[in-house]
């Protein structure tokens, strides 16, 4: 576990750095937003995030910051978490959030989250306020946070090594017989008897005839020559892993191993690529080539960030043209999905480096269980 001393001093540098960013907008206040599902604006200052409902932050001035809630429930957690004082749980919170801006009466005010605000909040806020000026400083957060800190790092890493423990415990017991949910629900047990959390629904696709990149685990009952994909990540203390790895009962058929073969060879290729410089778009093309040359089709972008989140961390492989710059983190996740094969995938998790980059996960890549 990371001192709470430590996570003080974080989190007050990242307070400082979006004031930095509120001013240099020539904004009065920040106001940051997140929602259930999507809190890494919120979370990322203040390293918590509730149970359910919505969170507003409100940044006055360097250092003062308040936070409101739907719910009372974990106000003392918050606290605690955050190193804040200022926080408040109202179940109608909108005209709360209105009346504390009202008060405040700023000219301009910078918003982080604003692409998740739901429209009734930012009329109300508007109608209120007819001559507040809202500025998106959305391109500036991500930009904050592209490059992740030696404390992010060092969360990161924990959050990656359980998920790598997970899969390499379920690998040691999966046999025929076992359905798609038992082997999603044992690592969910695992992962909490660690300290950590789901960061997003256990993926195992299991068969050969119901091909899809992406479903919740059924009732399928594991077969002899089966491929078995499981993609799963942990979640720890807020930061989210998110590791692929496809096992098959067996000996291999021949297009599962043509397609295993085309999954390596283009991961290989974006490890390559994968250094200082390079423009990220490039790693999703090198791999696309090569699935072309083996008949394949890329489905899905070739990889994207992980952090206080996966799949919606920045970046997306397939359209940022940005340049890697070392202590970026990005998930490679080559997959590939057929009749015969099924959902057929391998993810890992990278950090680039000063002088190239560094696969974090470690769990076993060998494909074939025998039974």
């Amino acid at each position: 576990m990371v001192a709470q001393e430590e996570w003080q001093v974080e989190l007050k540098e990242r307070r400082n750095a979006f004031w930095k960013i509120v001013k240099g907008l020539d904004c009065d206040l920040g106001l940051v937003y997140g929602s259930l599902e999507r809190n890494e604006p919120f979370r990322y200052l203040t390293n918590f995030a509730p149970a359910l409902g919505d969170m507003w932050g409100i940044l006055r001035r360097e250092g003062q910051m308040a936070c409101l809630l739907n719910f009372h429930w974990q106000l003392e957690e918050a606290r605690d978490l955050s190193g804040i004082e200022e926080w408040e749980g109202v179940f109608d919170l909108l005209p709360e959030l209105v009346e504390r801006l009202v008060s405040l009466n700023p000219k301009r005010v910078a918003v982080f989250g604003l692409e998740r605000i739901p429209w009734k909040a930012m009329d109300s806020i508007q109608r209120n306020l007819p001559k507040l000026e809202v500025v998106n400083a959305d391109a500036e957060f991500t930009a904050l946070r592209q490059r992740k800190t030696l404390f992010e790092i060092r969360i990161l890493r924990e959050a990656v090594r359980i998920t790598d423990e997970a899969i390499d415990l379920v690998r040691s017991e999966l046999h025929p017989g076992m359905t798609e949910r038992e082997v999603a629900a044992r690592v969910s047990y695992y992962f909490s008897s660690r300290g950590a959390q789901n960061a997003f629904f256990p993926m195992v696709i299991a068969g050969t005839d119901r091909p899809a990149i992406c479903r919740l685990p059924g009732d399928y009952v594991f077969k002899e020559g089966d491929p078995i994909m499981i993609d799963v990540g942990a979640s720890w203390q807020g930061y989210q892993a998110d590791v692929a790895r496809t096992y098959v009962f067996g000996n291999p058929s021949p297009i599962q191993q043509k397609i295993w073969d085309t999954i390596l060879r283009s991961y290989e290729a974006v490890l390559h690529l994968a250094r200082p410089g390079t423009p990220c778009s490039h790693l999703h093309r090198a791999a696309e080539k090569i699935y072309e040359a083996a008949g394949f089709k890329l489905l899905h972008r070739i990889g994207h960030g992980y952090g206080l989140a996966t799949s919606f961390e920045w970046p997306s492989l397939d359209s940022e043209e940005a340049p890697l710059e070392p202590g970026m983190t990005f998930a490679v996740e080559p997959g590939i999905y057929v009749q015969g094969a099924n959902a057929m995938k391998l993810e890992e998790d990278l950090l680039i480096t000063e002088s190239g980059c560094e696969v974090l996960s470690k769990a076993s890549r060998e494909l074939v269980i025998f039974s």
